[in-house]
């Protein structure tokens, strides 16, 4: 094996891993975002909404008219 072959080994070795630890980041973050929306995201805006007076609020008409 050459030394040109150990190099190009080396290059597609370490693209291979950026990919794969790009890819599993990816479904990571993907997997928080689908937790918070459909798991916590009302709750949150619920809670804030309570403890928060309106006139604070960037947005208020998010309350619902609390």
């Amino acid at each position: 094996m050459s030394e040109k072959d150990n190099t190009n080994t080396g290059i597609i070795i370490v693209v291979g891993l950026a990919i794969i630890l790009s890819l599993g980041y990816g479904a990571w973050h993907l997997k928080r975002w689908w937790n918070y929306t459909w798991g916590y995201q009302s709750q949150v805006t619920e809670t804030v909404c309570e403890m928060v007076k309106p006139e604070y609020l960037i947005n208020p008409e998010k309350c619902n008219g609390n």
